[in-house]
Formats: structure tokens, C-alpha cells, sequence
């Protein structure tokens, strides 16, 4: 074989190149081992020798005649004739470069074999593609159990929230009753005085038709204390009008904190939220520290605002029952680039390092049984992380606690976008 045909060799399949008068120039091993003949004893050999006169004649009037307008022949049914006379089936694709012919013999056997191994991988596929179906399947129907889940969750926490509001109101309760009791107190006691003051103002208004001289009508207004009538009267009145506004802001107060959240994410002000939840609990700071507010003008924040009433009253009561007498609590809101800040500080008894890393856990409290679920600090955790926040710590033993609620302006969209 020249040596221009080496590389016959590599090729896998059975292959061999002939001239233009059909003599074989080149074999590969494959080759030889298909037909049963020894190395170089097809070299030189017509490969008509190869064939049957049948044969021949189909290679001549099928196969040639595509060499000649320069395409390939592809898969044509052949049977070559071994070197043992036995004749062997395959198919025959031959294509024409420059003056020689390059044929690639593939015996049915081995057509067969790879068909059947196409057929299997087929089917193989086809299982894998309906595993993977029904797999899909499975993890749709799982991921929506997940999503049905995720929602009676979202709503077992939404009522868990305003439960624990109603609960810390209900603590409250009596606080507040003491708050729009006291003013109510006075107003009607107010009243009562008035309602005297009128008895004595008819007095003298039914004396002006029967009294003789104006110097009796002067006696008797001097009996009846008239000129501080007059002036007590107007007093009564702005003190009655300053505890109807007091009442009116309590209950206005309570009314914004107490509603059932709603599921939409509003813009709020951070800073009337404050003003609210002190006002509520009022009663319950006031007896335990006195309230330093110090509000900056910080932009509306979108959040649920009922939810964010109930992180504010959580940390307030918190610093308050940290104070064992009298201290401070003092409540700051600042802008930081994208996020606002409000934070709650109080000057009361601290938390220990042993405490520290616990305080967020749901059920878990340091004050006495009966005075605390220990679910305030892990709602509060929860309802400022749902916002896209965060809450941060900072706490020494004696001197004190600061929780700093941080929001995204934006809202939870910030937050995700961000991160």
C-alpha cells in the first residue's frame, strides 16, 4: 500500500480506495478482517473480483453513475464476495476525490447493531423524558403544597401579629382606661360646677325684671359671686375643651394601632407612627421614664404600618419594663442614605451576654412567669426582616439597651433589589 494511504489505517470502519480503473490501492485492517484476506493480498485486485456479475451490474448503473456527476453514494445495498466464497450483505457508500474512490463498507450485522443501539438510546431517552415529566410534575405539585403552605403561614402570622397587638393592648387596657378616665374626670366635673354657675346666672338674669334699683341688682350679683363666675366660666370651658381633645387624641390613637393590618405595603410616617404608639402606651411609660422624642424629618416609609405600631409598642414596653424606678427612654429617627432609622433607648437594667443570644427566640423571656409570652422581641424580629429591615442590639449590663430599627424606604423591593 503507498505510503500516501497510511492514514486508511485509522479510520474505524471497514475502508479501502481504489484508482479509476476500479483497482484497490488502499485497505485498512477492518477491511481485510470483514472479507477474511491477509495484509496487501487485495492490493492491485479489481474490485470487480469482489463481486458477483449481479452485483457489478448495480455498481455500474447505480453507484457510477452518481461518482460521475460528482456526488456521493450514500448506503447502497452490496453483497462482496469473502475470500472463503461466502458471500456477505452490507451497505456501500463511495465518494470520488481527484483520480481515486473512497469506499466505506457497513455490514449489515453492524447497520443492524447500531440501529437496535440507536433504538435503545432512543427509548432511553424517551423514559428519561417521561421520568423528567413526571418528575416535573411532582415538584409543580410540591411546589404548589409549598405555596399553599407559605400562604397559611403568611396567614397564621398575620393573625399571630394582631393577636399579640390586641394582647399587648389588652395589658394596656387599664393604662388607657386610667388616661381617658382622667380627663373625662374633670370635664364633668366641670360641668357640674357650670351647671351651678347657670342656676346662679338665672338668678340674676330672672331678678332683672323685679328688682327696684340698679344697686339692688348689683347686691345681688356680688351675692352670687358674678364677676368670677364670668371669668371661671371661660376657663371651664377651655379646660373641658382640652380634655375632650385629650380623650379624642387617645382613642384616635388607639384606633390607628389597634386596626387590622392590611396586606399592602403603604407609605407611612415613621415619625406619626411614634407619636402613636406613645400615645397608647403612655400610661405605661409614664410611671416608669420620662420620654424624650428627638424626630428628624425623614421621608415616608412603605411598609405595613399596622405591623411596624406593633415593633414600635414591643420595644417601648420592653425599655420600659428594663427600668426598675425611674429612668429614660429616648426615641431618635434618622435618614441613612436609603434607609431610615429609629431607634429606642432606655437607661434601664441591661441584657447579659448569656442573654444576648437568645433574646430573639420565639417563647424565650427573662421576666417572671405570668408577665411576659416571649414573643414580643421574636414577632418584632420577624415583622422588620418581612420588611427587608433590620434590628439591631447594642447593650451593656447597668447602663442600658438601644434597638435600632432600620427600613428600606422603598420597601421590601429596595431591599431585594439591593441585595
Amino acid at each position: 500500500m503507498d505510503a500516501e494511504f497510511n492514514w486508511v489505517e485509522q479510520v474505524p470502519a471497514p475502508y479501502l480506495v481504489m484508482d479509476s480503473s476500479n483497482c484497490i490501492v488502499a485497505v485498512n485492517e477492518a477491511c481485510l478482517t470483514l472479507l477474511g484476506y491477509g495484509n496487501d493480498e487485495l492490493i492491485g485486485v479489481s474490485f470487480s473480483n469482489l463481486m458477483n456479475k449481479a452485483n457489478w451490474l448495480a455498481w455500474h448503473n447505480m453507484v457510477q453513475p452518481a461518482l460521475d456527476s460528482g456526488k456521493p453514494a450514500e448506503q447502497y445495498s452490496m453483497r462482496l464476495q469473502q475470500q472463503n466464497g461466502e458471500p456477505v450483505s452490507l451497505l456501500l457508500s463511495a465518494k470520488q476525490q481527484s483520480d481515486v474512490i473512497h469506499l466505506t463498507l457497513t455490514p449489515y450485522e453492524t447497520r443492524i447493531n447500531m440501529e437496535r443501539s440507536l433504538i435503545a438510546q432512543r427509548n432511553e431517552v424517551r423514559e428519561s423524558a417521561q421520568a423528567l415529566t413526571r418528575e416535573q410534575a411532582s415538584l409543580l405539585a410540591r411546589q404548589s403544597q409549598q405555596a399553599e403552605l407559605i400562604r397559611k403561614l403568611e396567614d397564621v402570622n398575620s393573625n399571630f401579629v394582631q393577636t399579640e397587638k390586641m394582647a399587648a393592648i389588652g395589658q394596656l387596657a387599664a393604662g388607657v382606661a386610667h388616661e381617658i378616665n382622667n380627663p373625662i374626670g374633670y370635664v364633668y366635673s366641670n360641668l357640674q360646677t357650670m351647671a351651678e354657675y347657670v342656676d346662679d346666672l338665672r338668678q340674676i338674669i330672672e331678678a332683672i325684671d323685679h328688682v327696684d334699683s340698679v344697686d339692688e341688682l348689683k347686691r345681688l350679683k356680688k351675692t352670687l359671686d358674678y364677676d368670677f363666675i364670668r371669668t371661671d366660666v371661660s376657663a371651664l370651658l377651655r379646660e373641658s375643651e382640652e380634655g375632650i381633645e385629650r380623650v379624642k387624641h387617645i382613642i384616635t390613637a388607639l384606633k390607628d394601632f389597634s386596626r387590622q393590618d392590611e396586606c399592602e405595603m403603604q407609605r407611612a410616617n415613621i415619625n406619626k407612627a411614634v407619636e402613636t404608639t406613645i400615645s397608647v402606651a403612655w400610661n405605661e411609660l409614664k410611671y416608669k421614664a420620662e420620654v424624650h422624642t428627638s424626630l428628624a424629618d425623614i421621608p415616608d416609609v412603605c411598609c405595613n404600618l399596622g405591623q411596624i405600631n406593633q415593633v414600635f409598642m414591643n420595644l417601648l414596653v420592653n425599655a420600659a419594663q428594663a427600668i426598675e424606678k425611674f429612668g429614660n427612654i429616648y426615641v431618635e429617627t434618622v435618614v441613612a442614605g436609603d434607609t431610615v432609622e429609629i431607634s429606642i433607648r432606655d437607661d434601664g437594667s441591661g441584657i447579659s451576654d448569656e442573654q444576648m443570644p437568645r433574646i430573639f427566640e420565639p417563647f424565650y423571656t427573662s421576666k417572671p412567669v405570668g408577665e411576659g409570652t416571649g414573643l414580643g422581641l421574636a414577632l418584632t424580629y420577624n415583622i422588620v426582616k418581612k420588611h427587608g429591615g433590620t434590628l439591631r442590639v447594642d447593650s451593656k449590663v447597668g447602663q442600658g439597651t438601644c434597638f435600632t430599627v432600620v427600613l428600606p424606604v422603598a420597601g421590601i423591593q429596595q431591599a431585594q433589589t439591593e441585595a
